[in-house]
Order: C-alpha cells, then sequence, then structure tokens
C-alpha cells in the first residue's frame, strides 16, 4: 500500500496461499480484497484498520486475477482466468466478529 501524497510505501499485503493476484476495496473503504489462486483461499477479506486477514472464501481451482465488491457491499465476486465467476454473501462484520470468537482461522 502507497501514500499517494509521498509516494512511498506504507506497508506490503501479504495475502494468498500461493500468489496474490486481485486486489479490490470494500465501498466503505474499510476492508481490502485479495484473490488468489488456491481454491481454498480464492479471496481474502482484510480489516484495513488493524491489517488482519478477517474472512476466507472458498470456490473452484483457478486463477483470480479479478475481485471486486457490489456497491452495496453485499456481495462479493471473483473473476477467474478459465471463464469461472463466483458470487459471495459478503460476510458482515457480526459475522466476522463471531468466526472469530468461535477460534475460526481467517
Amino acid at each position: 500500500m502507497w501514500d499517494l501524497a509521498t509516494r512511498r510505501p506504507l506497508w506490503t499485503v501479504r495475502g494468498n496461499v500461493r500468489t496474490l493476484h486481485g486486489l479490490g476495496f470494500s465501498p466503505d473503504g474499510q476492508r481490502l480484497l485479495t484473490g488468489g489462486e488456491d481454491p481454498t483461499d480464492v479471496i481474502r477479506l482484510m480489516d484495513l484498520g488493524s491489517r488482519r486477514y478477517v474472512a476466507r472464501l472458498t470456490g473452484k481451482s483457478d486463477v483470480y486475477w479479478f475481485v471486486d465488491m457490489s456497491p452495496d457491499g453485499n456481495t462479493l465476486v471473483a473473476a477467474g482466468m478459465n471463464g469461472t465467476a463466483l458470487l459471495w454473501h459478503a460476510p458482515s462484520w457480526a459475522e466476522i466478529e463471531a468466526a472469530e470468537k468461535g477460534a475460526v482461522s481467517p
């Protein structure tokens, strides 16, 4: 992540198991979506405030270069190189917090 005013890096995003390909932001700017190529880790959601990954979404095996979130923040999409497109209901903060309390690894 870069500070555009100073043109200096702020911190490095490390993400998906194999390779990080796609990046996207939630409409409210509080979450970062990263796309990868491992079916157990297609999209990861990061809380930008804490810089922690808070959710992991799985799908079909493919290389997902494009990730995005709907304008209302309720749907996530990943588009793969083989023509696959996956959609998920975006987890709410309450769902993420419940998963964290249940010791589910993000």
